[in-house]
């Protein structure tokens, strides 16, 4: 089985998918609305803006645009999603432009196809309970 654990290069980044589930939030700043934009605070852009990993959940928090996963597309893998946690939360797959792929599916669990992102529009918080396809490794 395998954990979080840091990825290679100039800075620190975080594999968030293993063989075994785990969640993923991006939680707004304050009263703010999730615009379907990568995680970035006040503070730090999308390029700079790591999650708090521990206890097996990535997260983003304290975010003035938040709702693009994309490091889910960029893995290239098939993704499980087990779960979510959207309440008054609009969910669809996008590619690697933004363009809409198809809808989120209304069931779980559900899989993602290698490069699709998951896009969250609308409310202040979403998780998604996520894992790669064992069966898929390409």
């Amino acid at each position: 089985m395998s954990e979080f654990v840091p990825f290679i290069g100039p800075r620190s980044r975080y594999n968030i998918l293993s063989d075994s589930v785990g969640w993923i939030y991006h939680k707004m700043a304050g009263a703010g609305t999730l615009d379907g934009a990568p995680p970035a605070t006040a503070l730090l852009s999308s390029e700079m803006c790591d999650p708090t990993v521990s206890a097996g959940r990535a997260s983003w928090d304290d975010l003035v645009h938040g709702g693009l996963f994309t490091l889910l597309g960029n893995y290239k893998q098939p993704v499980i999603v087990e779960a979510v946690d959207a309440a008054g939360v609009t969910l669809t797959l996008v590619d690697s432009l933004g363009n809409l792929t198809r809808n989120m599916p209304g069931t779980f669990p559900c899989k993602l196809a290698p490069g699709e992102y998951v896009k969250a529009v609308g409310g202040g918080k979403v998780g998604i309970l996520v894992r790669y396809d064992a069966d898929k490794i390409l």
